[in-house]
């Protein structure tokens, strides 16, 4: 893949100067199970970040991954439960395909940022139409990396803008983007610079943050409840800076 090509695979902005994309970090998030759903126990948001150099490193060596295994993307609910394009796969090629993509993420991904709220009985026995009069767990994890990214953004201090890209979801594009707003007048709120929306399935940085906000959920919904060792995954990301939260959602009302 060339640089043209990546670039459009980042969706950078086009009128930007080199200089100020170059002098950037790009900030991805993706979520992890869906609030709404009563069988959900816990719900996560996890995100990686990195500089224009290591994504434009990451890329196309994790397109070549995905065409070299014959699949277009990295989903790690149907790559979990062996789903969807990954339904006939063994269990050597599931450990070969995850250890490129975990591998490339440790080589090339500068830092991660997550957070896993548990959702108690009590909420998600709540009749669906007051869940959704309710403050959804993705505003307060949301808020947590947002804020989190700015600390690490100033605690780099080699890039001046930190722009942030979100998987799209249409349920919370709004209120994100109002909060993104209003978080440029906090301090240190003027290191944001863009937001954007975009598919996991089509923008490779989204694969990588969905895997991270997977394992965040599946430690706190399974790992640690049962007392079993951390996945090799997550393991892995812990090998590198990483700002990880677990909470308990309350559900507040709006």
């Amino acid at each position: 893949m060339g640089t043209v090509e990546t670039f459009s695979e980042m969706r950078l902005a086009l009128d930007w100067k080199s200089r100020e994309l170059v002098a950037a970090l790009w900030a991805y998030f993706d979520e992890s199970g869906h609030a709404k759903d009563a069988r959900v126990s816990v719900f996560a948001l996890g995100g990686c970040v990195s500089s224009v150099e290591r994504w434009r490193s990451l890329i196309p060596d994790w397109t070549d991954t995905l065409t070299e295994f014959s699949v277009s993307a990295l989903h790690m609910k149907d790559f979990a439960h062996n789903k969807g394009e990954f339904a006939s796969w063994n269990e050597d090629t599931r450990q070969a395909f995850l250890a490129r993509l975990v591998g490339l993420m440790t080589r090339d991904i500068a830092a991660y940022i997550g957070e896993a709220m548990a959702l108690p009985e009590e909420w998600r026995q709540r009749p669906d139409e007051l869940r959704t009069r309710l403050k959804d767990p993705y505003h307060g994890c949301l808020i947590f990396c947002m804020r989190t990214l700015i600390d690490y953004s100033a605690h780099t201090g080699n890039f001046p803008k930190v722009n942030v890209v979100l998987a799209h979801h249409p349920e919370h594009s709004g209120w994100a983007n109002i909060l993104f707003q209003t978080m440029r007048e906090e301090t240190g709120g003027n290191r944001f610079g863009s937001l954007s929306f975009d598919n996991p399935k089509e923008l490779v940085p989204l694969q990588a943050a969905d895997l991270v906000a997977y394992e965040l959920q599946h430690y706190l919904s399974d790992t640690k409840p049962k007392g079993r060792e951390k996945r090799w995954p997550l393991e892995q990301l812990l090998t590198k800076p990483n700002f990880f939260k677990q909470m308990t959602f309350r559900g507040a009302s709006s």
